[in-house]
């Protein structure tokens, strides 16, 4: 942070919202905390990917994250000033990242929301057990935790099933091809000079040097050709791989390279061509 800080601070830099004045910055904060906090994206979007995210809370916690919020905000609440203070400001402190990035609704920024919002829905179902208890329902609220306790297990049952027996969840932005396709080059690619890759997905040089079997020493040693937009730096070549467009591929062999052996393939393995004379 201290010799590096524009490294350690690219991300924060290329992502943080750049408002126009203090009203601009007022209402686009207010709109990014609207779009978290909306119950569609909370409880209705399981399987709709969102920064890695494919779900977010159980349908089923919805009332009683309700009934959890108004106890925390009433002013005669039971919970105490200091809980009370304490769980809600632990919320807005996981929705900060989110609400302050240009793009506003980002799950993956959130995430701290996951274990700070069910605590809600807890003290909201155990506003009802207190409030059946008082009208001396004991056992009417026995049978409401277990009936809680029963939906919430089955829906969290449900959504894992349908989780694990999708393909499409479990490699949604996981940049799994890059694995595989590197994992593929350990023996497609022997006897090329260079191995041209199709650029696609993020830091697709780790992705090569960590499946092609590339100790940590090798790697430091090996040359790197890396560009930079002013905020992030992009690998173009990492020893004999090379990183890019497919027509920076055959531009570079056709000019500087044609005596030499080159394989061009994309992420997907769909192309895979020789470049040779």
């Amino acid at each position: 942070m201290l010799l590096e800080p524009r490294a350690f601070f690219a991300r924060a830099n290329s992502v943080i919202m750049q408002p126009t004045g203090p009203l601009h910055a007022i209402t686009w904060f207010i709109s990014n905390l609207g779009h978290a906090l909306d119950p569609r994206f909370l409880f209705l979007d399981f399987g709709k990917v969102n920064n890695l995210s494919v779900a977010r809370l159980l349908l089923c916690s919805a009332p009683f994250s309700l009934i959890g919020l108004v106890a925390l905000l009433w002013p005669r609440s039971r919970w105490s000033w200091e809980d009370r203070a304490l769980l809600l400001g632990s919320a807005l402190i996981c929705l900060l990242p989110s609400a302050l990035s240009r793009e506003g609704l980002n799950a993956l920024r959130m995430s701290g929301c996951a274990l700070v919002f069910p605590l809600i829905a807890v003290i909201g179902a155990a506003q009802i057990y207190l409030w059946l208890q008082d009208a001396d329902r004991r056992r009417l609220a026995d049978a409401c935790t277990a009936l809680v306790m029963i939906a919430m297990t089955t829906e969290g049952a449900i959504n894992i099933v349908r989780y694990v027996r999708s393909p499409e969840l479990i490699l949604a932005g996981q940049q799994y091809y890059l694995c595989t396709t590197s994992q593929w080059l350990v023996e497609n690619g022997k006897g090329y000079d260079r191995v041209w890759i199709e650029t696609a997905g993020n830091q697709p040089d780790l992705y090569v040097a960590a499946f092609t079997g590339i100790t940590p020493r090798e790697f430091q040693q090996t040359e790197r050709f890396v560009t930079t937009n002013g905020i992030w730096d992009y690998c173009a070549r990492m020893g004999r791989y090379s990183f890019g467009s497919r027509h920076d591929a055959v531009r570079a062999w056709n000019s500087t390279a044609r005596h030499e052996r080159w394989l061009l393939i994309n992420t997907d393995l769909s192309l895979h061509v020789e470049l040779k004379e």
